[in-house]
């Protein structure tokens, strides 16, 4: 009952003893019902829009999955197709009986050979300075009596001085060097070149552990120098631990990466022995005449203490490595036993990590075990200086250009990253330190700047297609040019020229020695040639001291007393000369400095490494007779698809080996499987869009089913209100004028005829009719055994009779049924694409109602507070009439 009034009270007949909200409620039930139904007018039209939506789903499902499908030729192409050799040519799409293919190639995709990086020391010849010694390190080796000796990489005479040789003043170059030198001193350690590692079999006893223990040292200046000598004194001195350090024990920080420059492994005696065995071994002397305390638990430590002992005074526990459980200790402390004083340093924090207390366990190594030489460890981290690689390598995809620059302190990750943004595929694999380059690219070239840089990066020259070079290959066949001397520095021979020249020609033009082949090369006797490895060596490396190659021009100026000096220019321009030319035999010649001093330093790799040329192999054929190729073994021609597995014609044989035959079978049972689920989609679509439709309806009962409202379902149960809701929802789209013009539409389509095919001209032919059966809306009925025949008298002509006859410009069933929906799914100003119905339409009518409602709501609310104010007024009046009358009455009184 409303209670409004202009004061915001209600009166309610208090004066004239009228019931006036029912009244007012009365009197404004016209305008209740009109906002009520204007409400559910709204809602009829948002389920509407929802239903509309859900047979819309339905529509495009079929038009997407059968109709889009079954006007494709393609759908009615189920073939089984077979290769008369399915090991040389695979059909994976298309190709018609009688079709025949040869093979005379395969396609070979770029494919970079790559090998570890930089991994290894090729042979006793590398130099100690490639696996990262310093002129400034020291080995030092004490036996177990305690008597030391110390190999430098230079060597000290008795008084300090620095010693020259042959080699300069490094004492210990190569390898083979440092194996001398160990020799020398009566210490037995082998070199093994296939395996790249020491042999270390006289070198440790027959339980394997070493003869002596090794540790760095380095040079220093004396610190009292002899004033009588001309020349500063050097002496080797241990490394010491510098214990204001607490974490890092220097001296052996620097043992043990002196032991990874040798590809040597010290083993301590945990790492040797399992832990559990380990029980009995000695506490390290650091901690002798020191007590350990540990949760309250002391024990003093001496020279018989064991770990043992420890374990069992101080109550500790052992996790699953053998190390004690520091999860379980607390107040550790450590003191003199004699004083009591608490003790902290280096050593002692070494001697706690002994028993895992700490980091784990450390101790002097005294066991060794080889490992192959060179970086200690190589990943993505690794720097480009660290590998001594340099200069930079320039890379051209099928014509575009790339440069990258190898600087020395980029790492291999960053390497990898720039050389995919080149469009190479390129991965750095951690675990097998080493590259993969791929690419799809037709042609791929790789060149460096300096020689070695891509074999220290493990990238291989292309063997495909490439000659080995022998000793008749012609040094012209390698870059050389007719004329070019090359000028040889020796320190004992002096000066020697080597002029290149043409076989035929019979001498050069200069007087000096000649060379045309690489035969001729080494017979000059500074060069030798090794066709298995396919490297050159300098034979007298040690006394050259510098290798030139020039143009006949530059050279001609050269030896012309009347030039002027040599330009900067000119100078430069011979430098690149040689350069260029060196890289041509794998040799590289760069300038090193020894304290200040220049000199020039030459390392070879294989002969014409550096300008590496990959190309992808075309994979090529016949189809029919007519020659085809393709970028990858997949061959993709008109009609037919197909894959090459092997050569069936080798084109350098004059007969033909193979010819692969095709032979296409029609899938009957396929297209049988793809016809009936045509079928049975479209009933079933006709039996869900008519029971939108055909929804039971009864005038007298159903008439009245309209959304309920909120206040309408109050006092009704769940069951009541959802058998309410279905009857609602069933009658919404009932004689709908759209889907039964879409049904009728479908309808049409499936009994078209079509009397200029060649074969059938109506789905009847092939077995498929509409129902006579009038409440089965047209659904179709298929003769299987009819249809079956027609599938297998001419299964091209069901195809015709589905797809069409393009070249006659005839549409086929699915074609037209698919044109029609397509065309109702198009926009319109009252519907969305891909919408068979008014869906535009609906929402703006659904806002327009939005409209209607509040404009019923505020004339039923304005009317009520009239009503409201009329009666307010009217017992405002009563209420008035009422006082006077009883002062009338007192007054008479």
């Amino acid at each position: 009952m409303s209670t409004i009034s202009s004061s915001g009270l209600s009166f309610s007949g208090l004066a004239s003893g009228m019931d006036t909200d029912a009244m007012v409620k009365a009197m404004i039930s016209g305008y209740e019902t009109k906002y009520n139904n204007e409400q559910k007018e709204q809602l009829m039209l948002d389920l509407k829009l929802e239903k509309y939506r859900e047979v819309n789903t339905k529509v495009v499902d079929f038009y997407d999955d059968y109709l889009r499908k079954m006007r494709l030729e393609s759908t009615f192409n189920s073939s089984t197709t077979s290769s008369s050799n399915p090991d040389a040519v695979e059909v994976t799409g298309g190709g018609k009986t009688g079709d025949q293919i040869t093979i005379t190639q395969l396609a070979k995709p770029i494919n970079v050979t790559t090998n570890k990086v930089n991994s290894d020391i090729k042979s006793g010849d590398t130099k100690l300075s490639e696996l990262g010694f310093s002129v400034l390190d020291g080995i030092k080796f004490t036996d177990k009596d305690g008597n030391e000796t110390i190999i430098g990489l230079r060597e000290l005479d008795g008084k300090g001085m620095i010693e020259s040789n042959k080699n300069g003043v490094i004492s210990v170059e190569t390898v083979d060097d440092l194996i001398d030198a160990f020799a020398d001193q009566d210490i037995s350690i082998g070199f093994d070149e296939e395996t790249g590692k020491f042999d270390l079999t006289s070198f440790n006893d027959h339980n394997g552990n070493a003869s002596y223990t090794i540790s760095a040292v380095k040079m220093q200046e004396k610190e009292t120098q002899d004033p009588t000598l001309d020349s500063t004194q050097y002496e080797y001195v241990d490394i010491e631990d510098n214990t204001g350090t607490t974490h890092v024990d220097e001296a052996e920080e620097a043992t043990n990466e002196l032991l990874g420059k040798l590809g040597l492994a010290g083993k301590t005696t945990w790492e040797v022995d399992e832990r559990s065995l380990a029980k009995h071994a000695k506490v390290s002397k650091d901690l002798h005449g020191h007590t350990l305390e540990i949760n309250g638990n002391s024990v003093a430590i001496d020279n018989t203490t064991t770990m043992d002992d420890i374990k069992n005074i101080l109550g500790l526990e052992v996790d699953e490595e053998g190390y004690f459980d520091v999860t379980k200790m607390s107040g550790i402390k450590v003191t003199d036993t004699a004083t009591g004083a608490e003790v902290q340093n280096n050593d002692i924090e070494i001697a706690l990590s002994d028993m895992g207390i700490e980091d784990g366990y450390v101790v002097q190594s005294s066991r060794y075990e080889s490992v192959q030489v060179g970086l200690k460890e190589i990943d993505g981290k690794t720097t480009l200086g660290d590998l001594g690689v340099s200069g930079s390598i320039e890379i051209e995809i099928d014509g575009n250009s790339h440069v990258i620059k190898l600087d020395a302190k980029k790492t291999l990750e960053e390497l990898t990253e720039e050389l995919n943004k080149t469009g190479l595929k390129v991965e750095f694999h951690d675990g097998q330190d080493s590259f993969s380059i791929t690419t799809d690219a037709k042609s791929l070239k790789i060149k460096e700047t300096e020689t070695g840089s891509l074999a220290k990066l493990g990238i291989q020259p292309p063997t495909e297609g490439k000659e080995p070079v022998t000793e008749d290959t012609l040094l012209t066949e390698l870059g050389f040019k007719i004329g070019d001397v090359i000028t040889v520095e020796d320190k004992y021979q002096g000066t020697r020229r080597i002029e290149i020249v043409d076989p035929s020609s019979g001498g050069g033009s200069t007087g000096y020695q000649t060379a045309a082949t690489m035969d001729d090369l080494a017979g000059t006797g500074f060069f030798s040639f090794d066709e298995k490895t396919q490297t050159i060596k300098l034979n007298r490396e040690d006394t050259m001291t510098d290798i030139k190659v020039q143009s006949k021009s530059q050279f001609d100026k050269e030896m012309d007393p009347t030039r002027p000096p040599k330009t900067d220019a000119e100078i430069e321009a011979e430098h690149e000369y040689t350069v260029e030319s060196l890289k041509n035999l794998g040799i590289s010649k760069s300038i090193v400095y020894e304290d200040g001093i220049p000199r020039f330093e030459y390392e070879t790799s294989v002969v014409g490494e550096g300008d590496y040329e990959y190309e992808a192999q075309l994979a090529k054929g016949t189809y029919n007779g007519m020659e085809v190729e393709s970028d990858t073994n997949v061959f993709k021609l008109d009609g037919i698809t197909f894959v090459a597995k092997k050569i069936t014609d080798d084109p350098e044989t004059k007969e033909v080996e193979e010819v692969v035959t095709i032979d296409k079978t029609i899938d009957e049972e396929a297209l049988f499987e793809t016809i009936t689920g045509f079928v049975d989609a479209y009933n079933t679509l006709v039996d869900e869009l008519s029971a939108y439709t055909d929804a039971p309806y009864d005038p007298k009962k159903d008439s009245g089913y309209t959304p309920l409202l909120p206040d309408e379902k109050e006092g009704m149960s769940d069951a009541d209100i959802e058998l309410w809701d279905e009857k609602v929802d069933s009658l919404l789209l009932r004689d709908d004028p759209n889907i039964e013009r879409l049904l009728d539409s479908l309808r049409y389509d499936l009994m078209e005829v079509y009397p200029g095919n060649e074969s059938f001209k109506s789905l009847g032919e092939i077995g498929i009719t509409s129902s006579i059966d009038y409440t089965q809306q047209g659904k179709l009925e298929i003769d299987e055994e009819k249809l079956r025949a027609a599938i297998t008298k001419d299964a091209e002509g069901i195809k015709t009779l589905f797809v069409g006859d393009s070249e006659k410009g005839v549409d086929g069933y699915a074609e037209k049924m698919y044109d029609g929906v397509t065309e109702l799914l198009k926009s319109s100003n009252t519907s969305s694409s891909m919408f068979l119905f008014n869906d535009l339409e609906l929402e703006k009518a659904i806002t327009d109602q939005q409209e209607e409602i509040d404009k019923a709501y505020d004339n039923m609310i304005a009317k009520e507070e009239i009503y409201q104010a009329q009666f307010l007024a009217m017992e405002m009046a009563i209420q008035e009439m009422n006082s006077q009358m009883n002062l009338f009455n007192q007054s008479a009184m």
